[in-house]
């Protein structure tokens, strides 16, 4: 009875350590990432991209969870219009 204690003091041991590790090096990535505006435009071709395709898969399907992917499509389309004037200007 006594090595099955041992093993799972072990096993807490190394998880802990792991969760320890993992927290660390997240909080560390978190310092150096630079905070970049995303990309209006792309926001805009992907609501171009799912409204139309949430629709037909809707109604061909006969399935309404599809009218997520067209809201969806719909709140990206917003998204990117609202924000034309941020738009990368390459490409």
């Amino acid at each position: 009875m006594d090595t099955i204690a041992y093993i799972i003091i072990a096993i807490l041991i190394i998880t802990l350590a792991i969760l320890l590790g993992t927290v660390l090096i997240v909080k560390k990535k978190k310092r150096e990432i630079s905070h970049e505006e995303p990309d209006y435009r792309a926001f805009f071709i992907l609501g171009i991209t799912f409204l139309p395709m949430g629709l037909i898969l809707s109604i061909s399907v006969d399935n309404p969870g599809f009218f997520g992917i067209a809201a969806m499509g719909f709140i990206f389309l917003i998204v990117g219009i609202a924000n034309k004037d941020k738009w990368n200007k390459e490409g």
